[in-house]
């Protein structure tokens, strides 16, 4: 990081795009359901090491809502990638006596969403659900402004 920030902050920014992939959060939805194949030193190893005779699929739980619910929240890992623009959209919109509650959900939001994008080598939804309430806090504040904006007209 020393040596190339701009060459950091540019993969950063790269892989918090991923985030916009539609293709790519279907992919790492799929990764984080455990739908891979084990390489085969890590098959051997849980079989000698712990006796188990099947490692695919080992974790992966299907349930009626896994298998279909899961999926649908492509857009939601979207729009918690956005969050922290969000904060700021909705810092204009809220009133000013709580405009502090306001800046401290951006700043989290960015910093939780900035070390996702730092830290991961590619979309990871799980560590975007961190920003979950940061994005619905904002979201309000925004909808309660349209809502009387439009009541006055």
């Amino acid at each position: 990081m020393l040596r190339d920030p701009i060459g950091v902050s540019n993969l950063a920014l790269a892989t918090w795009l991923e985030s916009f992939d539609p293709e790519k959060v279907r992919r790492a939805l799929h990764w984080d359901r455990y739908e891979f194949a084990y390489p085969p030193i890590i098959v051997q190893y849980l079989h000698d090491r712990f006796g188990v005779a099947q490692a695919a699929g080992l974790h992966r739980i299907e349930t009626p809502t896994n298998l279909w619910y899961f999926f649908v929240g492509v857009p939601s890992v979207m729009l918690l990638a956005l969050a922290p623009f969000i904060a700021v959209v909705a810092l204009a919109a809220c009133p000013v006596d709580v405009r502090r509650n306001m800046v401290f959900i951006a700043l989290l939001a960015t910093c939780i969403t900035g070390a996702t994008a730092f830290g991961a080598t590619g979309v990871v939804p799980r560590y975007l659900h961190a920003v979950a309430w940061l994005t619905v806090i904002p979201l309000t504040v925004i909808g309660t402004r349209l809502a009387r904006s439009i009541r006055r007209d």
